[in-house]
């Protein structure tokens, strides 16, 4: 700018030379953005289901309005200080250096705790989803749903159809028929016992349900499918229905439950389990036996790693007794696999914006900390000539922003937990939540960022000569 102002140019010419060349920096980022988006965006929808976002940048005047709009304010909010405050100082104050830059740089700090306290955020976010994913894939549901097989039947008749087919194919250790299923069909009923009404999810199943499933007795005894005596009359209920209706779980056994008309008789307590995955929360579960002409679903457990052989042997079957019939067949962890999909798509969505948050943290800090060593260069010079530690130095130019950190870092955690804990919530009713160690964590890796990006900037001024240094007057 001294220069400039020598030979002769205007403020207001070298006001649209900054302007400018900050615009070509912002179009320049723009354009890459949009390269970006061109890979992100595809794989952005493939995370979920039915979410189709797309980015037309020639016929969707919206967001070339939206851009335009960015592209100005942004070249005005970065390139307005040096653009109108440096210019107007004098050609000799330039040149004889006794031009102050940056004051105290008290709103740049203030941009730097933002960026440092966004960065935080992001990062406890990543980590929390991704601890909450390995939770998922852990997770306890109280039943079998990894070696479990499902098909829709249309009657009774297909139903025994099916059924002796089956028993023509190896891997197969226990079929179940039903009229509900957990994950996949149920419906909420209004239960009434000793004068208290309660809403219930409520399946209506068939013969070696408990067994095919693995569900778990807590107290009394399973379904017995020999004759006539619990089809329609008996009932098992979780422990949460129990609790609700304030039994112990030996208590509930021989209470009496009344459904629509029906009184029914608890004969077993179940473990809790979770009927709809993550995104509703273990609630009361009602099960009651039904006779083979209701059931509409056949339920098959294999055995360990025989699950896809089954499967494949059951869609090559299928059409032959069923051959106008589409096939119906279904994995039984198809009833989580969407609340884990969208959990690991939260956490690399999250992972991705964390590390640019971070990476836009690192390179505000490494700006104002270049900064701080261009108006303290002669005092560095001074205290390496009298002596001066690296640690020295370190600590010179440091004192200044371990308060901004550490406030940022603060808020950052603050904010983090309870956003994080918030989305999570709002998503799983069922999750990991968030602990201390993610927030240790993510303290840790930011402060060893910060202190490396720093650490290199320092190090490179304290290699510099001294003799260089003081050569500004």
């Amino acid at each position: 700018m001294g220069v400039r102002k020598v030979m002769g140019s205007t403020r207001s010419q070298i006001i649209l030379q900054q302007l400018a060349e900050c615009l070509f920096i912002v179009m320049t980022a723009i354009a890459v953005s949009i390269l970006i988006n061109t890979w992100w965006l595809p794989s952005y929808n493939s995370m979920f289901n039915n979410v189709h976002v797309t980015a037309d940048y020639r016929t969707d005047y919206t967001l070339l309005a939206v851009l335009g709009i960015l592209l100005l304010a942004v070249t005005f909010l970065a390139g307005g200080y040096p653009a109108f405050y440096i210019s107007r100082f004098n050609a000799s104050d330039i040149f004889r250096g006794g031009v102050k830059f940056g004051g105290s740089n008290v709103f740049s700090r203030i941009l730097l705790g933002l960026q440092i306290t966004i960065s935080f955020i992001t990062v406890i976010a990543g980590l929390a989803f991704s601890r909450n994913a390995s939770f998922q894939k852990n997770y306890d549901y109280g039943y079998n749903k990894d070696n479990i097989i499902g098909m829709f039947v249309q009657s009774a008749n297909d139903y025994h159809a099916l059924r002796n087919e089956l028993d023509k194919i190896n891997g197969i250790e226990m079929i179940a028929g039903t009229r509900q299923h957990i994950g996949f069909s149920q419906r909420t009923a209004s239960l009434e016992s000793a004068g208290q009404q309660k809403e219930s999810q409520y399946l209506e199943v068939g013969e070696n349900y408990l067994n095919t499933l693995q569900l778990k007795l807590t107290a009394g005894r399973d379904f017995n499918a020999a004759g006539q005596g619990d089809i329609e009359r008996s009932m098992l209920i979780n422990q949460h229905l129990a609790f609700q209706f304030g039994w112990k779980d030996n208590e509930a056994i021989g209470k009496q439950i009344k459904i629509d008309t029906n009184l029914c008789t608890v004969v077993g307590v179940l473990k809790d389990f979770a009927p709809q995955g993550f995104f509703m929360p273990v609630g009361p579960v009602a099960l009651r036996l039904v006779a083979p002409a209701k059931y509409a679903q056949l339920i098959i457990r294999t055995k360990p790693r025989a699950l896809t052989t089954v499967f494949g042997q059951l869609r090559e079957t299928w059409p032959k007794l069923f051959p106008l019939k589409p096939f119906s067949g279904y994995y039984q962890s198809e009833s989580t696999a969407q609340s884990i999909r969208t959990n690991d798509s939260i956490a690399t969505i999250f992972f991705w914006f964390s590390m640019l948050a971070v990476l836009f943290a690192a390179t505000g800090l490494f700006a104002l900390i270049s900064l701080t060593i261009l108006k303290k260069r002669k005092e560095i010079a001074i205290r390496k000539v009298v002596g001066a530690t690296p640690r020295h130095i370190y600590q010179l130019i440091l004192k200044g922003y371990a308060p901004v950190f550490l406030l940022a870092a603060g808020l950052g955690c603050y904010a983090g937990y309870q956003l994080s804990k918030l989305l999570m919530d709002m998503i799983f009713r069922i999750n990991a939540g968030v602990n201390t160690a993610t927030l240790g964590i993510s303290f840790t890796c930011m402060l060893c960022i910060i202190a490396a990006t720093a650490g290199i900037r320092i190090w490179a001024a304290f290699r510099a000569k001294s003799t260089n240094l003081l050569k500004g007057e």
